[in-house]
Order: structure tokens, then sequence, then C-alpha cells
């Protein structure tokens, strides 16, 4: 029995260290993102080293113009808007489906989706998928993970820098006097007493304690890294939200043409209305239409 028991443990011992009966690992929804997100990122990173394949080609050159863009954007139900929102990608992510469109004047990806919060790297996953499709790639300005920085970063989302005033225009400004500093001057020489000189008693001064060089150039020579630029996601609610089709604009009655007397008087007695008349005016109106009445007996 004992013999038998032993070769039954040293039978699975050596199944369990060749790997005949290891248990399945179940994944977890980090094993499921990573798989989703590695493909895409793969494919986009190959769209910088093609070079035979324009990706911007679908840009309109209105975005690289950010006067004329921002005139055009003004606009109610402008082009760049309406022709964004028939570029759709409909997509299905381990956190759920997706529905993406580019927003072309808040300059990021919208989206629906059932889930109301989803990861960043889900999002730029699907971001890559949908600027790779129609050729777009400078809708995304992720710079931690693009080759080459988008032109959108310095056109549209880096302020210039201000004009620095010359001296002549800060002589202009006046100088306002500090009066706070002078009221704190004239205290610390206040006049004292004679029994505070006599019973005065001062505390010793602390050596202040000195840093090491290395230290001080350390710190002073160490500057924090500019924040790298993120995408813009904007979600926008649950699918059944999202409409397919857009409204058709709506166009305007037109009422018959009938005309009439009576139409002609209401307009007449609104023009009158809407006319303003002096005091002097209606004074002389008067006397007129007096003079008219006296001549007519």
């Amino acid at each position: 029995m004992h013999v038998y028991c032993y070769l039954l443990y040293f039978f699975f011992r050596i199944g369990f260290i060749t790997g005949f009966f290891i248990h399945n690992k179940t994944e977890t929804f980090l094993d499921l993102d990573t798989k989703y997100i590695l493909p895409l990122k793969t494919k986009f990173l190959k769209t910088f080293e093609n070079q035979t394949i324009e990706y911007n080609e679908n840009i309109d050159d209105i975005f690289y113009d950010k006067k004329e863009f921002s005139n055009c954007v003004s606009e109610a139900n402008n082009r760049l808007e309406t022709s964004w929102r028939t570029k759709i990608l409909f997509e299905t992510t381990p956190r759920g489906n997706i529905i993406m469109f580019y927003d072309a004047y808040k300059l990021g990806f919208s989206f629906y989706s059932d889930q109301n919060v989803i990861s960043y790297d889900i999002l730029n996953a699907a971001a890559m998928k949908y600027v790779s499709i129609f050729r777009c790639r400078d809708f995304f300005i992720d710079e931690s993970i693009s080759l080459t920085s988008s032109p959108f970063i310095k056109i549209h989302f880096i302020d210039e820098p201000k004009k620095e005033i010359s001296k002549s225009d800060k002589s202009a400004f006046v100088k306002l006097q500090n009066y706070s500093k002078e009221n704190h001057h004239k205290k610390q020489h206040v006049p004292k007493s004679l029994l505070s000189k006599l019973f005065s008693f001062e505390k010793p001064k602390q050596p202040v304690p000195q840093t090491r060089e290395s230290d001080a150039g350390a710190g002073a020579g160490a500057e924090s890294e500019p924040e790298k630029m993120k995408n813009k996601f904007l979600y926008l609610g649950k699918i059944h939200n999202f409409k397919i089709t857009q409204p058709a604009p709506k166009k305007r009655k037109v009422l018959a043409r009938f005309t009439s007397p009576l139409l002609d008087n209401i307009k007449l007695d609104s023009n009158v209305q809407r006319e303003r008349i002096s005091y002097s005016d209606f004074k002389k109106s008067i006397q007129k239409s007096s003079q008219e009445q006296s001549s007519a007996f």
C-alpha cells in the first residue's frame, strides 16, 4: 500500500514538473485590455514607417489655419462638424461597445458607450484605429505614443507667447509705495525706554544650517519636465442615445400671398405706431388741422 501511494505521488509530481497538470489561469480585465491594445498600438506605430500612404489625406486644410478654422467653426451647422460626424467607428472592446467620431469643434473624440467609465488606454486604442481607418493621423495628439508630434498641438493647444513690456511702457504704470514695509521699518526703530534697556533680554541667534554645494546644485539644475499632451475624449451618453442620421434643416413655412385692403390698413397703422413724432411736429399738425377747419367754414 505504501509503495502504491509513493508511486502515485511520484507520478503526479512528474506531471506537475513537466506541466501536464497545470491549472489554466483565468484571464483578468487587465489581460483582456492588453490583448486589445497591443495589436492596435503596433499597427498604429507602423503607419509612421510606411511613407507610401498619406495618413492625413482626409483632413481639410482649414484645420491647419487657426484663424480660418475659428471662423468656420463659429457658424452653426458648419461643414467641418457635419462631415466628421458622418465618419463613425463602431468598435467592440473588452469594456463594451463604443461608437466614436471626431468632434471638429471641440477637437476631441466623442463616443457613446453603455459603460459610464472606460479607461483612457482603451479609448486611446480605439482612437488609434479611428485615425488609421479615416486617414486623419494628426487628430491623434498623444505625445507619449505618437512617434512624431502632431502639428495640431502648436496650432490649437499652445498659446502664443505674450509680448514683453519695454522700459518705456513700464514708465507709464504708476509704482505704488508699499506702506506696510515702511511701517514695519518704523516699528523696529522705536526708541526703548530706560527700564526696557536695563532688563532687556535678547535670544541668542541660532546658526543657519549650511547645505552641501552638491545638493544645492542638484536642486537648482533639476527642472520639471513639461507635461505631455494627451487626447481629449467626450462621453455623450448611452448607445441608445446615438442617432445614426443627422436631422435635416427645417424649412420655413411661407404663407400664400393674399392681399386685401384690411391688411394694408393694419400695416399702415403698425408703421405709424413705430414712427416717432416730436412734440413740435405734433403741435404743428394740430395748428394745420385747425387752420384747415377754419378756412372751410
